[in-house]
């Protein structure tokens, strides 16, 4: 996937590398969102990737606030979650 110019700004901002990126795509489940695809990891993803791949739980801990925003093949943002999302009225 290709990253916007806001999503790589908000990558620096928040200290959120391409990597845990890379996992909240490939684990995380997907919510459609306004439009967009909203990627997240649940705690139970988490615990896959510390089985999978070997990763200690410790250091994807941030991971389980993180989300990805996709609109088709580009990530429009990423962020920490902070607050439940509001749910599409459509």
């Amino acid at each position: 996937m290709e990253l916007s110019r806001h999503a790589q700004q908000r990558m620096l901002s928040r200290a959120i590398s391409k990597e845990l990126i890379k996992l909240v795509l490939q684990y995380g489940r997907v919510e459609f969102n306004r439009g967009c695809e909203v990627y997240k990891l649940s705690q139970r993803a988490i615990n896959y990737i510390s089985a999978d791949l070997g990763v200690h739980c410790f250091s994807l801990s941030k991971a389980y606030k993180v989300y990805v925003v996709c609109k088709e093949t580009l990530i429009i943002t990423v962020g920490y979650k902070t607050k439940r999302f509001k749910k599409d009225r459509n």
